[in-house]
């Protein structure tokens, strides 16, 4: 990264390089993350448990099957296949979180200790998640040096990005988004350091291996897996090569899929000449190998990135063989849950391709609510995040970052596109667009891309409205994060009619501030007071971005404050007459969910 940051242009006399990391700034975001327990002991979040249950068996009994976990403990995000029940999700981040978990049984064990489950998560998480993703900031930051060389604008704009999006939420919750994300962007990371340095082989094959990591994550992190691909296949010079290779390697898995259904159609031509199954299948093994052959032969180079991914995703299609009987048999095809059976039946594991003008309306509508709706709208809850759309434009015309530029604007249109033809794109109880966690650090930093190479009345813009946009960012997600960051599907403006008035009503989710004997609202006063801090480092950083004078820093920032807490109050009003006008039946549904959340909240903790 030293070699990056060497190759930038000279520093001007505005401009000074700083090669300090920002420790303390990152640590107070690390303590937001691990302020919040959600210890409540009798509400159980299936989607993480569900990748703690796999956890706990491999540990507990050495099995991938959960049949002995969930005779204590049910969930309903499960999968059955020949008798016996497994998790149904990417199984990585459970393997990933098993020495964490082995760490906390050994401490009961020899500790004489006895930890509650949802404490048992906490500590899973914060091990596995929330420290992850505070060291991960520090990388972030110094790569952004290539970027810009404001060392204010740079910890501006990842104090935005931490506390003002998804990131604080799903660091704080054991999914596996967040993770995946951070290992597709270090993934990015290594290849865009081979479009500055010389790299050999190895470099190829660490770029795969984290592609291939994100998709044992996350199922859906290939598609951005893919898009790393091709920019690394363009780099090399082998882009034409690489195409190819893909197109192989989709015959190949076409040709394995089938397999059965080849073997139907020429059983009834071939039967009396040879045994069909075992003919087929030498076909395929020599088709598999001519085709593959051919593709190594076309770019040897991009064979390592795929030697590098076979790691994480052969370890997967392992799973997936010893668990549903064949490589490409995903857990999502045997959901127990009827409504997610039904989802993922539908297309590909649950992507659909609009067969009507009424199937492409639907897809259009969740499109439109993923990008600006108050339900999952990423450009709703995180504003700042849409000066990172004209910054993909910006690094498109630049000679230097146009490669960059097409790779961010790719992995933005094929995963919106990707989400609004999947079946569950609101993701369940969740805050949020929870799928659209990774892609955030690729828009953050096409935000700073933006801002930080504009000059003029632009830039002073720019910085106003990141100013104004990232407060009302870190205040939705603080009220949402300190609540009950799992929405219930039945809340379409979950911030307004869910979180604020569990805010009002002194429902809150347990805190770090309770083990100094703070209990109801003071509970969260340190947390208010860690993002007090973070947000004026903040409003200071951008203030010196664009005035020398301190009057008008202080002016910049009174005004900042005055006009973000004038957008939140319109906010607020509007969505207060907005539920008045649903109908008497969805607010019944509304407050009957309320309820239902609020009981939830009032268990007794440990």
């Amino acid at each position: 990264m030293e070699d990056l940051i060497a190759q930038e242009r000279p520093v001007s006399g505005s401009e000074k390089l700083d090669y300090r990391p920002p420790l303390i700034t990152v640590v107070l975001i690390l303590l937001c993350f691990l302020s919040l327990t959600f210890t409540w002991n009798h509400f159980w979040n299936t989607n993480e448990y569900s990748r703690i249950f796999l956890t706990r068996a491999l540990i507990n009994h050495q099995s991938f099957s959960i049949d002995k976990i969930i005779v204590e403990h049910n969930t309903q995000d499960k999968s059955f296949f020949e008798g016996k029940y497994y998790s149904n999700k990417a199984p990585l981040s459970s393997f990933f979180a098993a020495p964490a978990y082995l760490s906390i049984r050994l401490v009961e064990l020899f500790g004489r200790l006895e930890i509650s489950e949802p404490m048992e998560i906490y500590l899973i998480t914060s091990i596995c998640l929330s420290i992850p993703s505070a060291l991960f900031l520090l990388l972030l930051f110094k790569f952004w040096a290539s970027v810009t060389l404001h060392y204010p604008l740079r910890r501006a704009v990842m104090i935005a990005y931490a506390l003002g999006t998804m990131v604080w939420p799903y660091s704080t919750m054991y999914y596996g988004h967040l993770l995946a994300g951070m290992s597709l962007f270090l993934a990015f990371l290594i290849v865009f350091s081979i479009s500055k340095v010389k790299a050999g082989k190895k470099t190829f094959f660490e770029c795969g291996f984290f592609c291939g990591f994100a998709f044992a994550l996350e199922y859906p992190a290939a598609l951005i897996a893919l898009c790393i691909f091709i920019y690394t296949a363009i780099v090399g010079k082998n882009l034409r090569a690489a195409l190819y290779q893909l197109l192989a390697g989709v015959a190949i898995v076409f040709l394995w899929l089938y397999v059965d259904r080849i073997e139907s159609l020429i059983a009834p031509h071939v039967l009396e000449l040879f045994e069909p199954h075992g003919f087929v299948l030498v076909v395929a093994i020599i088709l598999t190998t001519v085709i593959g052959l051919a593709a190594i032969l076309k770019a040897p180079t991009n064979i390592i990135f795929f030697l590098g991914a076979a790691l994480p995703v052969g370890f997967t299609f392992y799973y997936h063989l010893k668990c549903f009987g064949g490589l490409f048999q995903f857990p999502y095809y045997y959901e127990t849950f009827q409504q997610f059976a039904i989802a993922h039946q539908q297309g590909i594991a649950g992507v659909t391709f609009p067969g009507s003008l009424s199937e492409l309306g639907g897809q259009l509508s969740a499109l439109l609510q993923l990008l600006i709706s108050p339900y999952r709208g990423l450009f709703l809850y995180s504003p700042f995040l849409l000066i990172g759309v004209s910054g993909m434009i910006k690094m498109i015309r630049d000679p230097e970052w146009r490669r960059e530029g097409w790779l961010f604007l790719s992995i933005m249109v094929v995963y919106f596109l990707f989400l609004s033809a999947f079946s569950d794109w609101e993701g369940g109880w969740s805050m949020g667009p929870r799928h659209l966690v990774p892609i955030l650090p690729f828009l953050a930093t096409a935000v700073l891309f933006q801002v930080g190479r504009t000059g003029g009345a632009f830039r002073k813009g720019l910085i106003w409205f990141l100013s104004i946009s990232s407060l009302v960012a870190i205040t939705l997600t603080f009220v949402g994060t300190v609540t009950f960051p799992y929405f219930p599907k039945e809340f379409l403006n979950p911030l307004y009619d869910l979180s604020w008035q569990l805010l009002l009503r002194g429902k809150m989710a347990p805190t770090l501030g309770e083990l100094f004997g703070l209990t109801g609202f003071y509970r969260l006063i340190p947390l208010i007071i860690l993002v007090g801090v973070l947000s004026a480092i903040l409003l200071r950083d951008l203030s010196r971005e664009i005035y020398r004078h301190r009057v008008k820093r202080i002016i910049f920032v009174s005004l900042s404050l005055a006009v973000a807490a004038g957008i939140l109050l319109a906010g607020w009003f509007g969505s207060r007459a907005r539920t008045k006008n649903l109908s008497p039946y969805k607010q019944t549904v509304q407050n009957t969910q309320r309820a239902r959340v609020e009981a939830l909240m009032k268990r007794e903790i440990k």
